[in-house]
C-alpha cells in the first residue's frame, strides 16, 4: 500500500458538503470538552469558517501522521485554511453524495496508517460525513429497513432447519 498527502482541495470538498448539508450534526471530540457538534445550523458564518479551518487542520494533521507512520517522514503539517469548494453542484446534494463518499474513502485510505486512526477524531468526523452522504443517496429513504422478505428462503427451509451461524471478524 502507498499513501500520499491529499490536496487541500479534497478537504475543502468534504468540508463544503459537511457545512452545507449536514442535517444531523456531525461531531468531533475536543479534549477536555467531549463530543462537540459541527453543523451549519449550530454556528454563525464566521464561526463556521474558523471551525472548518480547525476540522481541516485536524484532517491534514492525521494525513501527515499517516505518512510519518508509513514512511518515517517527520515533516511538519502545513497550515490549512478552508475555502468553499465550488466545483460541484452542492445545491443538489443528492447528486454530490456519491462523490463525497468516494472523497471520504480516499481520505481514509491516506490517513489510516497510524495505529490509533480508527479511534481518532479525524476518523470520526469522516465517518459522520460519509454517513450523512450515504443517507443523501437517491432513493435511500425508499429502501426497506432491514432485509426485504425472501419468499424463496422461507419456502425452501422450515425455520427449525435453518442453520445457526456464528461469524467472528478480526
Amino acid at each position: 500500500m502507498s499513501a500520499y498527502l491529499v490536496e487541500d482541495d479534497l478537504i475543502d470538498y468534504i468540508l463544503t458538503f459537511m457545512m452545507r448539508h449536514s442535517r444531523q450534526p456531525s461531531s468531533v471530540y475536543i479534549e477536555g470538552k467531549g463530543w462537540m457538534p459541527c453543523s451549519q445550523e449550530i454556528c454563525e458564518a464566521h464561526t463556521r469558517r474558523s471551525f472548518a479551518d480547525w476540522i481541516g487542520q485536524m484532517l491534514i494533521d492525521a494525513n501527515y501522521a499517516s505518512l510519518t507512520a508509513r514512511y518515517g517522514d517527520n515533516s511538519e503539517p502545513h497550515e490549512y485554511r478552508f475555502r468553499e469548494h465550488t466545483g460541484h453542484r452542492f445545491d443538489c446534494w443528492r447528486q454530490a453524495a456519491l462523490q463525497v463518499i468516494k472523497a471520504c474513502d480516499n481520505f481514509d485510505y491516506q490517513a489510516c496508517e497510524t495505529r490509533d486512526y480508527e479511534a481518532s477524531a479525524a476518523h470520526r468526523i469522516i465517518f459522520d460525513i460519509r454517513n450523512c452522504a450515504i443517507r443523501a443517496l437517491p432513493n435511500y429513504d425508499s429502501g426497506t429497513w432491514g432485509a426485504p422478505a425472501n419468499p424463496a428462503r422461507s419456502a425452501a427451509m422450515p425455520p427449525a432447519a435453518q442453520p445457526a451461524v456464528a461469524l467472528r471478524l478480526l
